[in-house]
């Protein structure tokens, strides 16, 4: 069961006992994110119904196992390694579209791999400098059919994401598959065993 700091004091008991008895196997998904959405409510001293409705969200049921597409997953046998891409102006554009329709975004806005990004939730704009994108890739690869995308969020979220588009000869690419990993990986190889061991989350309809 999730652990409430001291600063939770102030939040009527009867309140927090409902929400955390309705769920008897505690936050599984993802105690430490829930607990930071916690700490952040009560510091702002939200209302009770809305700390009722972030631990529900943060304890819904989540399932045993998140599994790709079988397509996917027979697909990444036959990823090309030798050619990582870690800048976003080399993805083919038809992928560059896809990827931002993805992220509800009308121009892909996303920083490259190792370049600066927005990784909290505190942002400051000094006079003269633009605001930095809220995501930043770590790799993408190619398979035969699929193209794979792994990056960053930042914010409260600190996760690492992976999104699987169709790679086709012509034509528009489109969204397969995506998932949640609380930790990036370092390489393609390591991403694909994450994969395969069923370790990237896809329970969820998350925000990309």
């Amino acid at each position: 069961m999730m652990q409430l700091t001291a600063s939770a004091r102030h939040i009527p008991c009867s309140c927090l006992q409902t929400c955390l008895a309705a769920f008897p196997h505690g936050l599984r998904r993802a105690p430490a994110v829930a607990d930071l959405v916690l700490v952040s409510l009560i510091r702002v001293k939200q209302t009770p119904l809305l700390l009722i409705v972030t631990l529900l969200l943060a304890a819904a049921p989540c399932s045993t196992e998140a599994k790709a597409p079988p397509q996917v997953l027979q697909d990444l046998v036959t990823a090309d390694l030798r050619h990582v891409v870690t800048r976003v102006s080399d993805f083919p554009a038809p992928i560059r579209r896809a990827f931002a329709s993805a992220l509800r975004q009308r121009k892909l806005f996303i920083s490259d791999a190792g370049q600066p990004f927005q990784d909290t939730d505190f942002i400051i704009v000094e006079p003269g400098h633009k605001s930095l994108p809220t995501r930043r890739l770590r790799f993408a690869f190619r398979t035969n059919r699929f193209f794979i995308v792994h990056y960053e969020a930042g914010g409260y979220e600190s996760a690492a994401k992976t999104l699987v588009f169709s790679y086709p000869k012509s034509g528009l690419s489109r969204y397969m598959w995506g998932g949640v990993d609380w930790n990036p990986s370092n390489t393609p190889a390591e991403l694909i065993r994450q994969i395969h061991r069923n370790k990237v989350m896809d329970d969820l309809p998350y925000i990309w």
